[in-house]
């Protein structure tokens, strides 16, 4: 199995939230919240950390979650054609 870094400080500050703010990098969820026996979710193909820490991610490193979860969904037999996030 790969086992994916994602490189944020332990510390890693909690992006603003004022209403001035708008997260530009729509999150891949399609609502289909199940964790494989590897901790892979079947729905919108992140791992377990890359949801935990979607929120703090900055959007670079949201979109290289992004591609990684397209990359994942590719490799997956009868994988659910998701939503275009990146474009």
């Amino acid at each position: 199995m790969l086992k994916i870094q994602i490189d944020i400080p332990a510390e890693a500050p909690a992006q603003e939230t004022s209403p001035a703010r708008t997260q530009s990098v729509q999150s891949p969820c399609i609502q289909v919240c199940r964790l494989d026996a590897s901790g892979m979710c079947e729905g919108c193909h992140r791992t377990r950390e890359e949801i935990t820490l979607w929120t703090r991610l900055t959007e670079a490193q949201q979109r290289a979650v992004l591609v990684r979860c397209r990359e994942r969904a590719g490799e997956r037999p009868g994988s659910c054609d998701q939503r275009s996030p990146i474009d």
